[in-house]
Order: structure tokens, then C-alpha cells, then sequence
């Protein structure tokens, strides 16, 4: 009988806790980037500054749209600041941007040659490089 009740518990512990991420993260709604305000007031193309939530929700209610919330992203994760005042989070369960030079950049795999002759992914979490070849046979 103990037992069930802990499973109860656990149960009901672990919707609580859905329900309360859900209704956090503005009902799950993915967003669209181009609506969507990254880079900042008068970046025109430029790196931002990560923002604090406090300047992006200040943002998002001066231009009508989510602003992404810099000081909080991840490769994996971004947050948004809404309008209304609340916030938007996304989680992935894998990388989808990662950071070049300072800007955050999609992922892509697609093999680049190097200057130096190797060969590697344009944008990739984990940086690498393979040789371009040689000219011997293994």
C-alpha cells in the first residue's frame, strides 16, 4: 500500500511539473525566427551584446515582438521575451546553433576545404577538421 502511494507521488510530481514548464514557456508555442527580434535595437546586422531580461522584455514591448533573451542562450536552448511581459523557452535535445566570431549561427554539416587543405563541417558544436589527403597510399 506504501508503495502505491509513493507511486502517486511521483506521479502527480512529475505532471506538476509539466504543466508548470508548459505554462511557463507560453503554452509550447515554437516561434517563427523571422519573428523574432535577436540582434537588438539598432544592431543592422551587428553582434548584440547579450541582453538581460529585463532590457529584452523592455524591447519586445517598445517593437510588438518576442526578443530573444542573448544572456540566456545556449546550443541547445533559447528564450524569448514577449510583449505581454511573459517568456517564451525553447529546449532541443540537440544543438541547432552554435557560436561563431560572437554570433550564434546554424548548424551545418555540409564539408568545407580549408585554407591548409582539410576538410570539416562549416558550423558544428564540436570544432574538427580531416585531411584533405596526401599523396602516398595508406
Amino acid at each position: 500500500m506504501r508503495r502505491r502511494a509513493w507511486m502517486r507521488v511521483g506521479a502527480l510530481s512529475a505532471v506538476a511539473g509539466l504543466v508548470a514548464t508548459t505554462v511557463w514557456a507560453g503554452v509550447g508555442t515554437l516561434r517563427d525566427p523571422s519573428d523574432t527580434l535577436a540582434m537588438g535595437p539598432g544592431a543592422a546586422g551587428k553582434p548584440a551584446a547579450p541582453w538581460t531580461e529585463a532590457q529584452a522584455v523592455g524591447a519586445a514591448r517598445k517593437s510588438g515582438r518576442a526578443v530573444e533573451v542573448r544572456a540566456k542562450g545556449t546550443s541547445r536552448q533559447v528564450t524569448y521575451a514577449n510583449p505581454d511581459g511573459s517568456f517564451t523557452h525553447e529546449s532541443h535535445a540537440a544543438p541547432f546553433r552554435v557560436m561563431q566570431r560572437g554570433e550564434w549561427v546554424p548548424v551545418d554539416t555540409t564539408m568545407i576545404r580549408h585554407s591548409d587543405g582539410s576538410v570539416g563541417p562549416k558550423a558544428a558544436e564540436t570544432p574538427m577538421r580531416f585531411s584533405g589527403g596526401g599523396d602516398m597510399p595508406l
